[in-house]
């Protein structure tokens, strides 16, 4: 896989160099998970891996690239996802009409730009996992995932302990609180429209097709 993606990314990059559009492109590349066990990769000293919310699970780098809008050659703390790639690039673009939807994420135009070292905010991960102001993050026990093996609610401060070793909410009992009331009134409360399977569901004896039919939802329906 790394050495297709090593190929594939180099073709889109010189692609873009051959066009002459290389400087005024915009290039994100993220990763939605950590590495995945068993699969010969490695989140090193971070705690567990892919499907956990651990930091072995969900922290991975970002690299993200343009030349004519803002300075390169630096390293940003800022927490970040894939919900923040529409709002960043309507930000980018001037675009502020209004949506028939509210997005999740945030623009984080203003730490590219430089104008902003970092921007407070919240970045729920699911299953009772919250992290505030780039800082803090909330382990809820008991929130669905059977990876997550803890017997009691986890409060890290994971800018000084990414490794995720070291329980601190007797210390700070008041973030402890604010951060639980959030999960449980704000995020836990949210109804699910729908019933996923679980990962796992339909993969013994699957084999793969030579060549997929992807159906709409109409069809299937």
């Amino acid at each position: 896989m790394v050495a297709a993606m090593d190929r594939g990314i180099g073709e889109i990059l010189s692609a873009l160099k051959e066009a002459g559009i290389s400087e005024q492109t915009l290039v994100l590349f993220f990763s939605d998970n950590g590495a995945a066990p068993g699969y010969g990769g490695s989140s090193g000293e971070l705690r567990g891996a892919k499907f956990t919310e651990w930091e072995g699970g969900v922290r991975a780098p970002a690299i993200v690239k343009w030349p004519a809008g803002f300075a390169g050659g630096r390293i940003s703390n800022q927490v970040t996802g894939y919900i923040d790639v529409v709002p960043t690039i309507r930000d980018v673009l001037g675009l502020s009409t209004d949506l028939i939807k509210p997005l999740d994420g945030i623009s984080i135009w203003p730490v590219l730009s430089g104008s902003r070292a970092t921007i407070p905010r919240e970045f729920y991960l699911g299953y009772g996992t919250l992290i505030t102001e780039n800082r803090w993050k909330l382990v809820k026990a008991g929130s669905g995932n059977s990876r997550m093996e803890i017997q009691e609610d986890m409060l890290f401060d994971i800018q000084m302990d990414p490794y995720e070793k070291k329980d601190l909410k007797t210390q700070f009992p008041s973030v402890y609180r604010q951060m639980l009331r959030q999960v449980t009134q704000v995020y836990d409360a949210i109804p699910s429209q729908v019933s996923v399977p679980s990962y796992e569901t339909g993969r013994e004896n699957f084999k793969a097709p030579k060549d997929w039919k992807v159906l709409d939802r109409k069809t299937i329906e």
